[in-house]
Parts: C-alpha cells; structure tokens; sequence
C-alpha cells in the first residue's frame, strides 16, 4: 500500500519500497555484521491478537498467536502462527504450539537442534507461560539454555544525559534497575545522524535465565540494540523497537482486520509453506 506521504522525500521512499519488495520476493536485503553472542535462535512472540469470530468486526473475539524467528545474525527465518484459534486464558497452550513448531522448522532448516534460546516478549512472563516454554523444550532437546527477555515501554521513567545540549540519553546506551533489569534507549543522541526524537522513550528489559545464567545483561542490551537495525521495511537509521516486536506489532495491526474464516485460510498448510517464509507483513 502506497499513500501519499510515501512521496513526500522520495529519496528514503524509493529505498523503503525496494527493500520491502525485495524481502517479500524471498531475498534478505541485510543481516548483522557478526554473529550474537552465545545464542542460536531468537523468537519474538505475540499472543492474543483479537480477530472476530465470523465477520472484519463481531461480537465473537477470539485470539491467535504467532512467533516470528530469526538466527544468530539477526536474519529473519520464518512465521509461524496457530491454526487454531483459542479463547482467553490459553495463553499457554498456544505457546506450546508455538514452541514446538518454531524448533522444529528451525531445525529443518539448520540442520541441527538449538542449544541456546531467547524468547523476546511484548510484556512479563507469567510462571504458566515460562514452565510450559520449560516443559516443551525439555520434550525436544537434551541440552539446552533459554532466557526469558521482557521487553515493554510502559513505564514513567525517563534518563536524561546533561553532556548533550538537549540532555537527550545517546542512543544505545543503557543503565541498569537491578541485577535483571535495564533501560536501554534506542533513539537518543547519535554522533553520526544526529538526529533525536524527542526525549527517549527507554525501553525496559527484564531477563530471567535457565538453568542458569548464560548471557549477561550487557549481552542482552547488545542484542536488543543490535535487532533495532533489521527492520527490512525501512531503511531509517533510527527505529526503537527491535525487529523481534516491531515484525510481531506489524502482524498484529494486519490480523486484527481479518475473520477467523480468513485467518483459517492463511494458515492452511498449503498457503502457509508459503507465507510463512516470507515476511509479507511489512
């Protein structure tokens, strides 16, 4: 969909389309540099996206979920979303599914098992959801390591950075709450673009790791930071959000518009071969 505004700096636009348009034909525009540390798959997970039962807009809401993954250089793999659609509360059960389809294409495609996971999360985990996460990995792996990472902006706190002439916080650094929780700005002052977005809205990154610790948080905060510059849709420097949310948000907005008789036709295998590997949502 082209509006207006994409012709107002043609000179971004041309570039946005390209790259959009090049990803949805199966190409991979830009992956990072090296590797992540320690890490073999990372999952960004959305749940409880309310589509209606029969028609665009009913009485009848039901909730999907989906999990989009990437490899350890930032490269967007695959979609994976549930077939079927489950009421309020099944958070856990979809997750499962999730889960295991998610290890299971990546392991198609890899040719190996992943030992060490990051599952990202729009908000807190809830012990439901991370004991089910525990049990499906331990159903199909030997040996494994998976941290929980809780990322969300909905917070009152703000950092401001008094060496900057608008005390705007430089972007890609963070300040720790606790021994498992930072703040990490992703839009602040940069030498090289120099350009703010007001002040930072920092993002809040919560970890908890099994069995025991495998990354650091200065390994998290690289990490997020890193995934903020994958956002095949845009080739604008600054995006806050890591691709891990941003591509789940994206999903979000477009199946919020659909039926459940249309999301069941999307996900039928036969379509699904095909969607699922492109990243027709941006």
């Amino acid at each position: 969909m082209i509006t207006n505004a994409t012709f107002e700096n043609l000179k971004w636009s041309y570039l946005n389309l390209a790259c959009a348009i090049f990803s949805k034909a199966g190409g991979i525009p830009w992956v990072l540099e090296s590797e992540m540390k320690d890490v073999d798959l990372i999952i960004g997970i959305s749940i409880s996206n309310c589509v209606s039962y029969k028609h665009r807009a009913g009485n009848r809401p039901r909730y999907v979920g989906y999990v989009n993954v990437f490899d350890n250089y930032g490269r967007w793999m695959f979609f994976e979303g549930t077939a079927t659609l489950y009421e309020r509360g099944q958070n856990a059960q979809q997750l499962r599914e999730l889960l295991e389809k998610a290890i299971r294409k990546f392991e198609s495609e890899k040719g190996y098992l992943p030992k060490s996971l990051v599952i990202h999360y729009y908000k807190r985990f809830g012990s439901e959801e991370k004991k089910t996460t525990i049990d499906i990995l331990r159903s199909i792996l030997n040996d494994f390591y998976v941290a929980f990472v809780s990322i969300d902006d909905s917070h009152p706190m703000r950092i401001y950075d008094l060496k900057v002439d608008d005390g705007s916080f430089p972007r890609g650094k963070y300040v720790y709450l606790s021994q498992k929780t930072i703040l990490l700005s992703t839009t602040g002052y940069t030498e090289i673009a120099r350009k703010r977005m007001g002040t930072p809205k920092l993002l809040r990154i919560s970890v908890d790791q099994f069995p025991d610790e495998f990354l650091t948080l200065d390994d998290i905060a690289e990490q997020v930071f890193a995934l903020t510059k994958l956002d095949w849709a845009t080739a604008t420097p600054i995006v806050r959000e890591p691709v891990t949310l941003q591509f789940s948000r994206q999903v979000t907005y477009l199946t919020a518009a659909i039926s459940e008789q249309e999301w069941r036709s999307i996900v039928r295998p036969e379509v699904n071969i095909i969607l699922n590997r492109r990243p027709w949502f941006i």
